[in-house]
């Protein structure tokens, strides 16, 4: 077609590669409850979107070989884009599970339909809570817009990875242990707390069966705590979100 030259069509491609990784890392579309045939769509609309500002590419591939390594090296870059935000909510659901671990919720494990894997209640819960406030803050407007400056920095036929994005990479990987214990400690606190006043009841009652009791009885004030803890939670999710607003708009790898 005379309006829809191969530049144009080389173009369209590799921006399609690059958006595609990008869904494919991202925890809001990852999922796989969601139906690949709309994941595909939603890509190609977005990449429809982005194709007219975008520049094109200066050389067409001589090889079609040399146009695979192109979107390759475009979707690499675009998971690791989008690992960004998965991480956050890897730390949300390693801070669940070690909530789950100390209320006695680990004994009733879930199978996440979405990843395949073994979830805690608690993992399962925060979760979605943090999809829904991400949604809620305009998370995903901080993705598009860094979708659009990444074409910015780095042109669509070139993939750049520099030593500032792996140092972040590796940096963000590092943190899901600590923010996860960062999430949790409250919690985490107040239940060594309460198995503490559990042993001193054992001890001053020793005809009590503090197996039988003791578990009901962690996991209703562990449910109290929860409940109690959940306000301040939300603003720790939030703050945790926030950070990621300054690398997706401006592009931490330049």
């Amino acid at each position: 077609m005379p309006f829809f030259t191969e530049y144009q069509a080389v173009t369209f491609l590799l921006i399609l590669a690059r958006v595609s990784g990008i869904f494919i890392a991202s925890p809001i579309f990852e999922s796989k409850t969601v139906p690949m045939r709309y994941k595909i769509g939603f890509s190609i609309i977005v990449a429809l979107i982005l194709f007219p500002v975008v520049a094109p590419v200066e050389q067409l591939p001589k090889t079609l070989p040399h146009l695979a390594f192109l979107c390759a090296g475009q979707a690499l870059f675009g998971f690791f884009l989008g690992t960004c935000t998965a991480f956050v909510f890897a730390a949300i659901q390693v801070a669940g599970a070690l909530m789950d671990t100390q209320i006695g919720f680990a004994m009733a494990t879930l199978l996440d339909p979405s990843n395949r894997s073994p979830l805690t209640l608690l993992s399962y819960w925060f979760n979605w809570v943090a999809l829904i406030l991400f949604f809620a803050i305009n998370g995903h407007h901080w993705l598009l817009l860094g979708i659009i400056n990444s074409f910015k920095v780095i042109p669509v036929d070139q993939f750049v990875l520099t030593a500032n994005f792996i140092e972040y990479m590796i940096r963000l990987f590092s943190n899901i242990l600590p923010v996860a214990f960062h999430i949790s400690i409250p919690m985490l606190i107040s239940l060594l707390l309460l198995d503490i006043v559990m042993g001193f009841i054992t001890k001053i009652a020793p005809a009590l069966n503090i197996m039988i009791v003791g578990y009901p009885f962690k996991i209703g004030m562990g449910l109290i705590f929860l409940v109690s803890y959940f306000p301040f939670l939300i603003q720790i999710f939030i703050r945790y979100f926030d950070h990621l607003q300054k690398p997706l708009l401006q592009m931490f790898y330049m």
